[in-house]
Order: structure tokens, then C-alpha cells, then sequence
């Protein structure tokens, strides 16, 4: 919206807003180095998707798991296209109400036509990083009692002790 605004960015200082997309974003050289990388080492890979044109690019290197952001959470029309492909759906629920989450839960459970083995919710908390005092690992059981999925931890903090907590 505004490519040439100023913004001050934690990683790459004064800059503007559509540099620092550049500057996070991979052309599709850099996913073929990923991916022939990845193949080399047997490893498995995978990106956040933000749309469906997103979606549909990551379909060339046929990925094991689809990882649908918090922030398109809420678009269905997104997040029931992800949940139509192949492979393990990864979703993140920062910045959504418990509404939401059910809402997007259900859509991509019907989607899924009720296969919920191969869901994986992540708690995550959309701040950059997430102050510790913020992070409230306490919705890990919640979301498990309330969903009986998979429930993961999205760490956007800036150490490992909340991962480890997470796990435990």
C-alpha cells in the first residue's frame, strides 16, 4: 500500500516497506536451491503460504506438509484450498479469536472430509518478537482438549527455553 513508506525494521534497520518485503521474500531460484538442497539430505521442506497463487507454486515441489499462516487463517477461500492438497496441514492460530478458530477449524475439517489425523494446530503468538511473558503456553492444553488434534508450538520468541517448555 505504501511501497516507499519509511519503516524501521528490527532486522534490516531504516529501510522501506517494500524493501523489506523483498528482502524476505525467495524468487523461485532460491526455492530450487532449497529444494535440490533438501533432496541431497533427504530432509523434508516446506513454506508458509499467504494465497492461493502461493499455494499453487509450492505444488511443483510436491512438499509433504502445507503450513497455512496465522494470518490467513481467517481466509477461507485460502485455507480451504490447503486443506485440499496432499500432505500433513499445518495452521496457526495467533491473532485469532476462539471464534475464528472454530470456525477455520471446522471448514478445514469438512474439507478434509473429517480426516483429522493429518492436522496439525500451532499456538502461536503474532508479535516479533514475542516477549516471554506473552507467549502463554497454557493454550496448548486448551486447544488439545478442545480440538483432539495435533497441537504445536509457532515460536516467534527469541530463545529456546519456551520451545522446550512447548514440547514438555
Amino acid at each position: 500500500l505504501y511501497p516507499h513508506k519509511p519503516y524501521n525494521s528490527p532486522l534490516l534497520g531504516e529501510t522501506t516497506y517494500r524493501k523489506h518485503k523483498e528482502n524476505l521474500e525467495f524468487g523461485t531460484a532460491q526455492y530450487d536451491m532449497i529444494d535440490n538442497w533438501c533432496s541431497q539430505i533427504n530432509m523434508d521442506w516446506f513454506a508458509s503460504c499467504f494465497d492461493i497463487k502461493s499455494i499453487d507454486f509450492m505444488k511443483r515441489y510436491e512438499p509433504k506438509y502445507w503450513k497455512l499462516p496465522s494470518p490467513c487463517l481467517i481466509n477461507y477461500e485460502v485455507s480451504k484450498y490447503m486443506a485440499e492438497q496432499d500432505g500433513v496441514m499445518l495452521f496457526s492460530v495467533g491473532m485469532s479469536s476462539i471464534e475464528d478458530v472454530d470456525k477455520a477449524y471446522t471448514t478445514i475439517v469438512e474439507t478434509r472430509k473429517g480426516n483429522k489425523g493429518r492436522l496439525v494446530m500451532m499456538h502461536c503468538c503474532s508479535e516479533y518478537p514475542t516477549p516471554i511473558d506473552h507467549v502463554n503456553l497454557l493454550n496448548i492444553p486448551m486447544l488439545q482438549e478442545r480440538y483432539h488434534i495435533n497441537i504445536g508450538y509457532s515460536s516467534h520468541d527469541a530463545g529456546v527455553p519456551c520451545s522446550v517448555a512447548a514440547v514438555a
